[in-house]
């Protein structure tokens, strides 16, 4: 009999709830009411990954230090980094954002100029911020096809961009995962500044993103289920069926279907949770919320 090959699709659906999830805050005062962007400034101050300051300066063009800083903070969890001595003549140990720049150019997103300088205060474009985002060492849920979500966006027409413009693809790229947006007139302005609000937004798109791409994997890795399905758990040229769930409490959850390839028949692998401060692995389909006084059933978690 031949061997069935198996491979495991991963399901997510968008979906937050209120209940049982602290509200996150941020305490800039030059916000305005009804902000466009004032949902992802709250949910980055939760995670740490903002400056505690009275002023954001939503308007300002970012610079390259102040980007690197949020990169360096989004990529690790909201961790800081000490000012240190860097490799660049015009970014002395004193600058505030030294360690972000060097710990950024050490994981290699990021570089300085030829003549020995980094240009902290210089101002980045909507184009090299994509370059950034999408450059190796930065957010590697972009180049993972097995947390691929299956609706990307199609490749976007932009009437101010072209093929041969060193931004296009990773433009394309931001673009088809939704972690920035053109304007309505079908341009992006490639050549623009961009502001500190846009890049709040980008930065909490991707966030997000990276998450579910590391906790997916992490998952992976501890219950074992790569070492059981072997290389057809990555096939190519299997459809993947991503999409991002958030339950009531504001866990991920993952939900694994077994697809048999030969047949395409589908069955339930599990449905599991994942515990931020415990940082373990749950049943999720014992833990839903169907008690009278709203108290969510006790979580089982898994020992892997």
């Amino acid at each position: 009999m031949k061997k069935i090959v198996m491979t495991v699709l991963v399901a997510f659906a968008v979906m937050m709830s209120s209940v049982n999830v602290a509200e996150a805050k941020h305490s800039y005062k030059d916000i305005p009411k009804n902000y466009r962007f004032d949902d992802d400034l709250r949910e980055l101050a939760k995670y740490g990954i903002l400056e505690k300051e009275a002023r954001f300066r939503p308007n300002e063009p970012a610079t390259r230090g102040e980007v690197a800083d949020f990169m360096v903070r989004s990529l690790t969890g909201g961790q800081t980094f000490a000012r240190q001595p860097t490799d660049f003549r015009d970014v002395p140990e004193t600058n505030r954002y030294s360690g972000a720049i060097q710990y950024a150019v050490d994981l290699g997103f990021i570089k300085g100029f030829p003549d020995g300088t980094f240009r902290p205060n210089e101002p980045v474009t909507r184009g090299q911020m994509a370059i950034l985002f999408t450059g190796k060492g930065a957010y590697e849920f972009f180049y993972d096809s097995f947390t691929r979500p299956k609706n990307l966006r199609p490749r976007a027409r932009l009437y101010d961009m072209s093929e041969s413009m060193h931004a296009y693809e990773p433009v394309q790229k931001m673009i088809r995962h939704r972690i920035a947006n053109g304007y309505p007139n079908g341009t992006f302005r490639p050549d623009d500044p961009i502001e500190r609000g846009q890049l709040a937004y980008f930065l909490h798109q991707a966030y997000v993103a990276e998450q579910f791409h590391t906790i997916m994997h992490d998952l992976l890795e501890r219950s074992g289920f790569v070492t059981k399905s072997g290389p057809s758990l990555y096939s190519k040229d299997e459809i993947r069926l991503v999409t991002r769930y958030l339950n009531e409490v504001g866990d991920f959850v993952i939900v694994l279907n077994l697809r048999d390839t030969r047949t395409g028949r589908q069955q339930l692998l599990g449905k599991y949770g994942y515990d931020w401060k415990k940082d373990r692995f749950y049943d999720e389909t014992i833990r839903l919320d169907g008690s009278v006084d709203g108290k969510a059933k006790p979580k089982v978690f898994y020992e892997f």
